[in-house]
């Protein structure tokens, strides 16, 4: 019959959404790597590294891997470069502060990922970390407020210019000739959308993602 004759565009069309679909998964995965508060240069570089392990499987950051997918991430990727914002002051003064303040704290924070099976390299973009709440959660707040009106109005924020100091000084030394697979999520995205207009030349991929679930 016409509707069982095997059809092989179909089964092509087919296995390529499974493969896109995949891909957003295993980004998204990367992209939630990113809000890891204790990343830091070259873990993931020897098996099963446990403090990269613990890392991702910390419970104080909103993101946090089950440990399980902790270990199977530490040994998939490694860290080769990490770049976050200094650390937030709490009280109601420094919130007050952060409202003109912005280039001292602007919230920035990327990291450079190695793929050891396909030895692609992933630079991912995350968002504010939203998980502490109090002082520190208005503060994001008012962060991403202030960087949302200056991308609505055309205006450059704060972190693209770490960003750019940050690939110019580190990055491009690391990937050499090699092209960027480019993860963002939130205002993380915004960042990954800018990037890769200015700098097509080293795109392979791009990934943005609104809002992010534990994956595993």
């Amino acid at each position: 019959m016409l509707a069982n004759k095997y059809n092989p565009k179909f089964d092509k069309t087919k296995e390529a959404k499974y493969d896109k679909i995949s891909a957003f998964r295993k980004y998204a995965e990367v992209a939630q790597a990113s809000y890891c508060l204790k990343l830091k240069t070259n873990m993931g570089s020897v098996e099963n590294d446990e403090d990269f392990i613990n890392a991702l499987s910390d419970k104080g950051y909103s993101q946090h891997f089950s440990e399980e997918q902790a270990k199977r991430f530490a040994n998939e990727y490694q860290v080769m470069a990490h770049y976050k914002a200094p650390k937030e002051n709490e009280g109601f003064k420094e919130v007050v502060s952060n409202i003109t303040n912005f280039i001292n704290d602007d919230g920035f924070s990327a990291t450079l990922f190695l793929d050891k099976n396909t030895k692609d390299y992933i630079l991912a973009f995350r968002g504010t970390e939203g998980s502490f709440g109090g002082i520190n959660k208005i503060n994001n707040a008012i962060r991403d407020f202030y960087t949302d009106f200056l991308l609505a109005t055309n205006e450059i924020p704060n972190q693209y210019f770490t960003l750019v100091d940050f690939f110019e000084h580190t990055i491009s030394n690391i990937i050499s000739n090699n092209k960027l697979i480019i993860v963002g999520h939130s205002l993380g995205g915004h960042l990954a959308q800018v990037f890769c207009i200015n700098y097509p030349n080293v795109i392979k991929e791009l990934y943005t993602y609104t809002n992010l679930r534990n994956v595993a």
